[in-house]
């Protein structure tokens, strides 16, 4: 993987906003890697970030967050890959699980998913271990990836009675301690696979698109939400909105974002809004990651924003370096 790294005007912004010289001399004096792009441009790799963080007291929080939205084309995937990526990038410990039979999210980061590759089912099926599955994508960044064999996971649960509540859970729970963070990439629909995966999240990330079907998206997914909370007497998981793919050139957009505002409370809504432009685009239609392109883009920027948010990043330097 390229380009897993920090610049060092964005390490700066993370710690406390001292300048660049600033970051350049914290670096010299804790000697620690910083990696010549170019001439006149150092970046930071994740573990020289991460041994500054863990140096000024962030605490990287254990959470496992499920990318999940009844209504297909809203971006989840997208998401799901992206901020795995930058999570991994500020030295989070970060594990991908790909649900959806398809594997785009395993595709993204050009994974051989042949039907000889070990899935989710295989450790269902055939009792594989679940380290044997995992597929390294660089130091802070691994991924059980899918393919069309997982296509039978809700009749491999059903056959053999799987406690849906606590399957995902129990799974996980061998490698949980390998990882701060774990996203899991759930299917468009409601299956069993993904209520177990809800039933194992702390939160439930929601992408929405400004547009006029969202709603209906939206309160099915909220509805199977509170119906897998209540059939398995459960209090978790939160869940949070967030803005996808909004264009401020297209004006329905922003009228569509204000009226579903109105019905969602602050408290469940990310606070931050996913913005397309080229870049973004690009990066989907060539199922890569918006960071591997070394342009400037407002998305990146969002989808940066959004993953500090996510990984507590953005409530430590307020708590700690703002006056």
């Amino acid at each position: 993987m390229t380009n897993n790294y920090l610049q060092i005007s964005e390490l700066s912004s993370v710690i406390g906003n001292i300048s660049s010289q600033g970051v350049y001399k914290l670096l010299k004096t804790k000697n620690l890697e910083s990696i010549l792009i170019s001439a006149r441009k150092k970046v930071v790799p994740p573990l020289s970030i991460r041994t500054i963080l863990l140096d000024k007291g962030f605490k990287y929080k254990k959470q496992i967050l499920s990318f999940d939205m009844i209504k297909g084309g809203v971006g989840k995937t997208t998401l799901s890959s992206n901020v795995g990526m930058r999570a991994s990038h500020y030295g989070c410990k970060t594990l991908l699980i790909d649900f959806d039979l398809q594997g785009n999210l395993s595709r993204s980061f050009n994974i051989d998913i042949d039907k000889n590759s070990k899935v989710w089912i295989d450790i269902l099926k055939d009792n594989v271990a679940i380290k044997d599955t995992i597929v390294k994508i660089d130091d802070y960044l691994d991924i059980i990836p899918s393919n069309l064999n997982n296509s039978r996971l809700d009749i491999e649960m059903q056959h053999a009675s799987i406690n849906i509540k606590d399957h995902v859970h129990d799974i996980l729970d061998s490698v949980i301690n390998d990882y701060e963070l774990i996203i899991i990439d759930c299917p468009p629909a409601i299956n069993k696979v993904s209520a177990s995966a809800i039933c194992a999240s702390d939160t439930i990330i929601i992408p929405l698109n400004p547009d006029p079907y969202a709603m209906d998206g939206l309160e099915m997914t909220l509805n199977e939400i509170k119906r897998i909370k209540t059939n398995f007497k459960i209090n978790r998981p939160n869940h949070l909105v967030v803005w996808n793919k909004y264009d401020a050139r297209k004006r329905l957009g922003a009228i569509y974002m204000n009226e579903l505002a109105k019905q969602i409370p602050t408290e469940n809504i990310l606070p931050v809004v996913i913005r397309t432009d080229t870049n973004y685009q690009n990066s989907i239609a060539n199922t890569g990651s918006i960071f591997e392109n070394t342009k400037n883009s407002v998305a990146k920027e969002d989808i940066d924003q959004m993953t500090r948010e996510l990984i507590g990043i953005t409530s430590w330097v307020e708590d700690n370096f703002t006056d």
